[in-house]
């Protein structure tokens, strides 16, 4: 038995160039699918006003996993983004840094109030912790207080820094 012909092709050529067609559609920079939940929190400086400017990563604890980030307010306010506007972030647990605020930023010999915050810029001495729950994520403030102790829990009761 032949192959059965449309328009005097074989079939199998034209499901060969429909995969090939459907292979032009794949993102490759999309990455291993990972499910997602909102995430919303707030970062203040050391005296309650709201950090008005940068972006707060949230980059995991494990081997595995995916980072997320988030543009921080005005009023100090931010969502995840993992793949998309404010689709949130994978549930698991987080080192979280700032990234880009001027705030942070302490002139090379200036003697400033909250002088030693950059360390919020690096993950590992941050001292900034967030554990993400399935579901929405509603965390507490982080505040920006050297040396660092804030951890927030993505259970609805996200703790704030706390410092010593």
């Amino acid at each position: 038995m032949r192959y059965t012909e449309i328009s005097g092709r074989p079939l199998p050529r034209l499901a060969a160039w429909a995969l090939i067609a459907l292979a032009g559609c794949v993102d490759p920079d999309a990455g291993p699918s990972v499910r997602t939940y909102p995430v919303k929190g707030k970062v203040v400086l050391p005296d309650g006003k709201p950090l008005a400017d940068g972006t707060v990563v949230f980059v995991p604890s494990g081997a595995e996993g995916v980072q997320a980030a988030g543009k921080i307010g005005p009023d100090g306010g931010f969502a995840l983004t993992t793949r998309k506007e404010g689709d949130g972030a994978a549930a698991g647990t987080y080192k979280v840094r700032i990234d880009g605020a001027t705030a942070l930023a302490t002139p090379k010999g200036a003697k400033v109030k909250g002088a030693g915050l950059g360390i919020f810029a690096d993950e590992d001495s941050s001292g900034l912790t967030a554990t993400l729950k399935a579901g929405s994520n509603d965390l507490e403030p982080f505040v920006l207080k050297a040396p660092a102790t804030a951890t927030a829990k993505g259970k609805g009761e996200a703790s704030k820094g706390r410092p010593d």
